[in-house]
């Protein structure tokens, strides 16, 4: 969609007009909006651009064509009252922004999101002044309005983009830092609804590594390296944690329940899972029961791992005994670890045995890496004999 400009060259009658255009419709839906008083265009707008005058909007018996008329004619008028150029000008302008982005949520709420989102992608669009914040509110209301039932109207989401229009807040508009982070989080979480779970992963390690080491033990981080550890480990197809350790605000929660079950998923089994959630202080963790059952199949799986990696010639009595699972279960079992690639190998019904030739690493650790550099080493030093002996070869030749 090409980028909307709006004109300069209104008047402030013009702009009272439009203002009036908007509060009847409004009325007409339902609201019960002051009538507009006095020469203030600014205080005028802001008693009309409330979240309780579009509430009535939100009602099933509103059709979905007035409510776009309505919400398409007051994200334009906000567009037109942003040729204000004082600070103060500006200031009250953005807070009538936020106002509507406060009832653009309130009518995502009420299941109209797909008008909604269409509206901020609109106003996404617009050329506003370079000192406005406009363009920052309308992102993250648009972000937490997002989902896979309303995404027809997707705005930037990919990473590299995301870090430029970042910079571009810090340097043009004077962004803070919390409300930096603040994008930031709704950008990961909207990511994760829409169900791009390795870029929100991506998202919400940038977020964490973004807080300084002075803020890490501040009750935000806390916040969202929690959030960080239950999403790794309820997201379906994420078996590998380790690397979480590595961040800061992660590191920054050890001693407390939450580290401690990760640390179960990076180097436990199903037993002691079991005997975590039996024995730990769960209140600061919410988990429901459809979590607590994605939570014990995945440690069922890694279980299998742990036995796969000890022994790759594991006996189906061997998983039975540890996993307490009839010979069906092993074996259903084994297939969705092959399927997951946590596995390869074969499953040997014969002798009753699951033979594998890879299981993943659930932990590397330093002596991993160290094993790794030694045989890369080793590897590079076989290429370059073999790079030797093709020049031997090619000298003999043209020595012949």
């Amino acid at each position: 969609m090409a980028e909307i400009f709006l004109s300069d060259d209104l008047t402030d009658s013009d702009r009272f007009e439009e203002l009036e255009s908007i509060r009847e419709k409004l009325i007409a839906a339902g609201a019960d909006v002051n009538p507009i008083e006095g020469k203030n265009l600014g205080q005028s707008v802001a008693n009309v651009f409330v979240p309780k005058n579009f509430a009535p909007l939100w009602n099933d018996k509103v059709s979905e064509n007035d409510v776009i008329q309505v919400t398409k004619q007051s994200s334009i008028f906000i567009g037109l009252l942003m040729d204000f150029q004082s600070p103060s000008e500006i200031e009250d302008c953005n807070k009538i922004t936020k106002s509507f982005c406060e009832a653009m949520l309130e009518g995502d709420k009420a299941g109209r999101g797909n008008v909604v989102c269409r509206v901020l992608y609109d106003m996404f669009k617009m050329a506003f002044p370079v000192k406005s914040k406009a363009i920052y509110l309308i992102y993250c209301t648009w972000l937490q309005c997002a989902s896979k039932k309303n995404s027809t109207y997707l705005l930037e989401l990919e990473g590299s983009k995301v870090e430029r229009f970042v910079e571009k807040l810090v340097k043009d508009w004077e962004i803070s830092d919390v409300e930096i982070r603040s994008l930031r989080r709704e950008y990961q979480a909207c990511l994760h609804r829409l169900g791009r779970y390795q870029n929100a992963a991506s998202a919400m390690e940038d977020l964490l590594n973004s807080y300084s080491d002075a803020d890490i033990t501040g009750a935000e981080a806390i916040s969202d390296a929690k959030l960080c550890i239950l999403q790794s480990i309820l997201t379906e197809g994420e078996y590998r944690f380790d690397h979480l350790r590595e961040i800061d605000a992660i590191q920054a929660l050890k001693g407390t329940p939450i580290y401690d079950l990760l640390e179960v998923f990076i180097t436990g089994d199903l037993e002691g899972f079991e005997k975590f959630m039996e024995g730990s202080d769960l209140s600061e963790i919410v988990l429901d029961q459809e979590k607590l059952d994605t939570l014990q199949r995945k440690m069922r799986l890694l279980t299998l791992v742990g036995l796969c990696k000890a022994n790759p010639d594991t006996t189906y009595k061997a998983i039975q005994d540890k996993l307490d699972l009839d010979e069906d279960g092993v074996e259903d079992l084994a297939v969705r670890a092959f399927q997951l690639k946590l596995l390869r190998g074969r499953l040997d019904q014969g002798n009753e045995r699951l033979s594998t030739t890879y299981s993943i690493q659930r932990e590397f650790t330093r002596a991993q890496w160290e094993d790794l550099a030694d045989k890369l080493t080793v590897w590079q030093n076989n290429l370059e004999n073999v790079r030797l002996s093709i020049e031997e070869v090619q000298n003999v030749e043209l020595a012949a």
